[in-house]
């Protein structure tokens, strides 16, 4: 292990020791910043302390808001697959609404929580920026373009996790880290456990020359997204 691995390792041993604080708000953004180091760098826990695997226990992170729009659990799912969850929608047949739950060990379902509100705000903010310039262009952006550009964003940030953990691994030269981006089998049990199965995912929304561009628009977001150690993230 070279030198700046074992100082980032120090430093989320350290931050980890600082989660013990009676302070809760210092305690829990101790955690929140070396679950975020170690998404970023694919750093597993057992790399930092080797008692964490066997204390693995799977704690839940549910939204506050409910949806409607089935491109949002699109959305969720591909953010979960990579940060080691699963995800559960809870329905509310009333107005066809649902949240979303993920299921994940230690504090990994929060950390999946936290990046999934922030590309959330991401493609709101974007869409309501592209609403507004289509407006004063006199064109019209319907619920359909706003889709396309979503499918676009889900697509760029998907080939933008499998190029992070390319670089990872080839740095690296190895390949333990991966096993850190599996889902761990405790969370797999707890999902079957409850007899629910994955949400498929949306039908890809009808395509035109305008929707290409959206789609290639949504796709770079996607690809430049940063899922981790983000300032603004943490502090919105």
């Amino acid at each position: 292990m070279g030198n700046s691995e074992d100082r980032l390792i120090n430093k989320i041993e350290n931050l980890i020791r600082l989660s013990s604080s009676n302070n809760e708000h210092e305690a829990r953004a101790a955690m929140m910043k070396a679950r975020e180091l170690m998404a970023k760098y694919h750093i597993r826990m057992e790399d930092v302390s080797p008692e964490e695997k066997k204390s693995e226990t799977v704690e839940a992170a549910t939204t506050l808001e409910k949806f409607r729009e089935t491109w949002v659990s699109d959305l969720a799912g591909v953010i979960a697959q990579n940060f080691r969850c699963r995800t559960l929608l809870l329905h509310w047949y009333t107005g066809n609404t649902y949240k979303i739950r993920f299921l994940g060990v230690n504090d990994d379902a929060f950390v999946c929580m936290e990046i999934f509100r922030y590309a959330l705000k991401v493609i709101k903010s974007r869409v309501k920026t592209m609403r507004g310039i289509f407006y004063e262009s006199g064109k019209d952006f319907n619920y359909n373009d706003k889709l396309v550009y979503c499918h676009g964003f889900m697509k760029g940030l998907q080939i933008n996790f499998t190029e992070q953990t390319k670089r990872q691994q080839e740095s690296r030269r190895d390949n333990c880290f991966a096993l850190a981006l599996c889902v761990p089998a405790v969370v797999d049990k707890a999902i079957e456990s409850m007899g629910v199965e994955d949400a498929a995912p949306s039908t890809r929304p009808n395509m035109s020359r305008k929707n290409s561009m959206l789609y290639g628009i949504g796709y770079t977001d996607g690809k430049a997204f940063q899922n981790a150690g983000d300032k603004e993230r943490l502090h919105s």
